[in-house]
């Protein structure tokens, strides 16, 4: 039976590993690991709930806030990570404007 390859990255020190995700802090950050993770949930959570009642958003726009402010201090630390375009995806599709399915083009 052939050996299976392992996987052999090693996160570096510094650098914690959410979800799968790798995330350190940026050097100005306050923040522990337990309030970014802590922040991290509240402003998933929050807009979990908005994309069935949009005015949830507005309701605790307080805690985003501030949950956005402590996430702002910490950044992803995998190797050659690159932010993906916002709104296309893969990056290689543009976006799709909402509400206009199954209209044609004028």
């Amino acid at each position: 039976m052939a050996a299976r390859a392992r996987s052999t990255k090693r996160v570096p020190a510094g650098v914690v590993v959410i979800e799968g995700m790798w995330w350190r802090p940026r050097p100005e950050a306050t923040s522990t690991v337990e309030e970014f993770t802590a922040a991290r949930t509240r402003f998933q959570d929050i807009h979990a709930v908005a994309e069935w009642s949009p005015w949830e958003r507005d309701d605790h726009a307080a805690e985003l806030d501030a949950a956005m402010a402590v996430m702002g201090q910490w950044t992803r630390a995998e190797p050659n990570f690159t932010q993906r375009p916002h709104g296309g995806g893969d990056g290689r599709t543009p976006p799709v404007a909402r509400g206009t399915a199954g209209t044609q083009p004028p």
